[in-house]
């Protein structure tokens, strides 16, 4: 349970970093450490249980704000299912890692929580992309509308626009959600993967910074600057 745990998970990572078309460099890492153990498990079966345990155990509580964050949002598929992923693999891992050490038969226990965290991750991608498709409407540019662009877990540096009556067509291709969030403007827009939304908003002359609110994007930021 506790192999197949870390391997169900580095496989949603590889899709992930697929997807995004990038690695990123934890979850990079995270799997790296699952096939080092897989590896190291030929000729030293519990230490590679251990690697592939400890990781996935370590991975989840480094990303646990993420991933509580990422369950607020069942209308993007990718990141709600990742993140009851990452909870079912976390938690067959604590019931599973302690038997599989002592070369024990797992408990019907044991056998219970992965029959559960199958049908969760299951339930969790079906249902999560039935609520996209019925209530995630992506919009078209208007005319005076300017682009920004969020790709690759990164904002446009610098967004130019002139001062007034601003208009911003927000269009996220990463395969998982962002925020264009602006404390200055009183903006807070989040856009699950692959949906584009508008903002309009009044600002005078100025700079003002904006960022990514989600978890662990904090390093997403960007300047609007107002002519």
């Amino acid at each position: 349970m506790v192999l197949r745990s870390g391997m169900a998970l580095a496989a949603g990572f590889i899709v992930l970093m697929v997807l995004a078309r990038f690695p990123i460099p934890p979850l990079a890492i995270y799997v790296v450490l699952v096939v080092g153990g897989l590896a190291l498990r030929r000729r030293k079966p519990t230490a590679g249980l251990l690697v592939v345990g400890v990781s996935t155990l370590l991975v989840v509580a480094l990303s646990l704000a993420t991933m509580v964050d990422n369950l607020r949002r069942p209308a993007d598929p990718i990141d709600f299912t990742l993140a009851v992923l990452g909870w079912a693999a976390a938690l067959c891992t604590a019931v599973g890692i302690v038997p599989a050490v002592r070369r024990v038969r797992g408990s019907a226990i044991s056998r219970t929580v992965s029959t559960a965290a199958v049908a969760a991750v299951a339930l969790a991608l079906v249902g999560s992309s039935l609520v996209r498709l019925t209530t995630i409407d992506s919009v078209a540019a208007q005319p005076g509308d300017v682009e920004v662009a969020i790709a690759q877990t990164a904002f446009p540096e610098n967004v130019l626009v002139s001062a007034g009556d601003v208009a911003l067509l927000l269009d996220n291709s990463d395969p998982y959600s962002h925020t264009f969030t602006s404390d200055e403007l009183g903006v807070d827009q989040t856009l699950v993967a692959g949906q584009s939304a508008r903002v309009t908003f009044s600002a005078d002359p100025g700079e003002y910074s904006f960022y990514c609110a989600i978890p662990g994007h904090e390093f997403m930021k960007g300047l609007l600057v107002v002519q």
